[in-house]
């Protein structure tokens, strides 16, 4: 009897592991609480939209950090994030996509393109895009040179700061990649055919930072923003819970943003749902064969995210520099980091490989049902899609066709999900980690398995292994602004009265995690799993000494 007695409390744990969701594997206890507190320390600033959302046509979805009284801030330099912390965050390579160009479709005419570019990348250590060496054009929606004006709100204070966004994540995400700057006349019109005519002038990647509502016209438009084996980008939009097209559109990655932090889990990163991103189901695009969600009937987004929320912004330099954010950060970081790492264009890619994301599962940006659209969770979900992208598996897996050494931070885990046929949330999931010291990295990448969910490889295969360049460098402790970044005042200018909606916006901090901890509160996981171990010892030990 006390035999046996032992032998089921030592097997007590292994049936309690075996039984519970696959997520509680993923997660350690140490790294949920290590990104609560990092998500819990993000610092709230008043910001605004950058472009005016009032009035007909498309908005852009740019986001920029004012003073208390509604006046863009200006810094005397870099702060937010910059090319070390989106490298990091998401295991980019050092080098890869060159000579690849990523287009960029905006409002208006932006004179000082060239020029705040230039300085942009001198104070991020990047090499000199111009147009001189090929490496920037920009040229009018119809690919001449007779561009529109410029923004009547001020070239900094409207498209011309969301262009000036749009240039620097591509810089960030893909240093490599030449950029193609297409203007609209206005926010009314030449869209569709701007990114038509980025396609016929090469590009491998088209980013829309934009959006609008939705009506049936919207259906004459879908060609153009479906071109087979190139990469068109949309911003989910940044008024929580709601449908945006071109996001919605079925020849279209939607991405989603999110509260990016560093922290001590074993990532180095904390993420969550941007209280604001955008997610929905649309009303008139139908489902697309590759979503395999069924909540939604129509076509759902987001498909992927990245860094959106501006509280975690990104640096920008348009006449000086800014701290921006919104889903129009997170499009061309996609568009970009895509390209540099040889991911296959077609939008239903995250959908089969979605253990190359990190799983974003904390956050909300709204109210909904099905709740998935609107809540972070594991697997797949609106606010975040299937999450962020993990250079590290986005190379290795068998989607990349270039090679580099990866940037920043060597170490920490990556998980992927596959959603079930029921509700979009979790039904399976693959989990890898990799670990390694400065100059290196190592680690493996777990399978995929789900009970309703899609798997499997998709897209060109291509070589290059992921070798770390390093601890990461960047943000450190917090100093009261973004990731640690800010550091000294920044004067204020602008119009206060431009882009509208000025506030505090204070983000929603994190409720609570999406995964499932066999850990709990009380301990009485970890209690058992001791337990269990320490009985199993001592009944070997007492068989040894017979």
């Amino acid at each position: 009897m006390g035999r046996t007695l032992v032998s089921l409390i030592a097997v007590a744990p292994v049936v309690l592991l075996a039984s519970a969701p696959a997520a509680a594997q993923e997660y350690s206890m140490s790294d949920l609480l290590a990104d609560r507190a990092a998500l819990a320390s993000i610092v709230q600033h008043p910001y605004k939209s950058m472009c005016d959302g009032t009035g007909p046509g498309m908005h852009c979805y740019a986001k920029v950090r004012t003073d208390e009284q509604g006046f863009i801030q200006k810094f005397a330099a870099p702060q937010g994030y910059g090319r070390t912390e989106i490298a990091a965050a998401y295991k980019l390579p050092a080098t890869g996509g060159a000579g690849k160009w990523v287009a960029l479709v905006d409002a208006y005419h932006y004179a000082n393109a060239e020029s705040d570019l230039a300085a942009y990348r001198s104070a991020q250590g990047l090499s000199a895009c111009t147009t001189a060496n090929g490496c920037f054009k920009q040229v009018a929606y119809d690919g001449s040179t007779n561009f529109g004006g410029a923004d009547p709100q001020g070239e900094c204070n409207g498209w011309g700061g969301e262009a000036a966004l749009d240039m620097d994540m591509v810089s960030s995400a893909c240093p490599d990649c030449k950029i193609m700057l297409v203007e609209t006349p206005d926010a009314s019109q030449g869209f569709d055919q701007a990114v038509n005519t980025a396609v016929q002038l090469g590009a491998v990647a088209v980013s829309n930072s934009y959006g609008g509502g939705e009506d049936s016209s919207v259906l004459q438009e879908e060609s153009a923003y479906t071109h087979k084996g190139v990469l068109i980008t949309a911003s989910a939009g940044d008024q929580g819970t709601g449908a945006s097209y071109p996001a919605t559109s079925a020849g279209v990655l939607a991405v989603g943003g999110t509260s990016l932090q560093q922290s001590a889990s074993s990532r180095g990163w904390a993420e969550s749902a941007w209280s604001s991103g955008g997610s929905g189901c649309s009303g008139v695009i139908s489902k697309p064969a590759w979503q395999n969600d069924t909540g939604c009937k129509m076509r759902v987004e987001s498909d992927v995210s990245a860094v959106g929320d501006p509280q975690t912004g990104v640096a920008v330099y348009c006449g000086g520099w800014q701290v921006v954010g919104g889903t129009s950060a997170s499009s061309p970081i996609i568009a970009a980091a895509f390209t540099a790492m040889g991911v296959s264009p077609d939008p239903s890619f995250p959908w089969k490989n979605p253990q190359a994301f990190f799983d974003i599962t904390q956050g909300s940006n709204g109210q909904c049902s099905p709740s998935y659209v609107c809540n972070a969770g594991t697997g797949y979900d609106g606010p975040t899609g299937w999450g962020t992208p993990n250079g590290a598996l986005l190379i290795t897996s068998g989607s990349g066709s270039s090679s580099g050494s990866s940037s920043g931070s060597s170490s920490g885990s990556s998980s992927g999900s596959s959603s079930g046929s029921s509700s979009g949330s979790s039904s399976g999931s693959s989990s890898g980690s990799s670990s390694g010291s400065s100059g290196g990295s190592s680690g493996s990448s777990g399978g995929s398995s789900g009970s309703g969910g899609s798997s499997g490889s998709g897209g060109s295969s291509g070589s290059g292994g992921s070798s770390g360049s390093g601890g990461s460098s960047g943000s450190g402790g917090s100093s009261g602004g973004i990731g640690g970044h800010d550091a000294g005042a920044g004067s204020s200018s602008g119009n206060a009265a431009s882009g509208g909606d000025v506030g505090w916006h204070p983000d929603s901090q994190p409720a609570g995690c999406g995964c499932t901890v066999t850990d709990t509160s009380g301990g009485w996981g970890a209690l058992v799993v001791g337990l269990g171990f320490m009985a199993g010892l001592g009944a070997r030990r007492r068989r040894s000494s017979r």
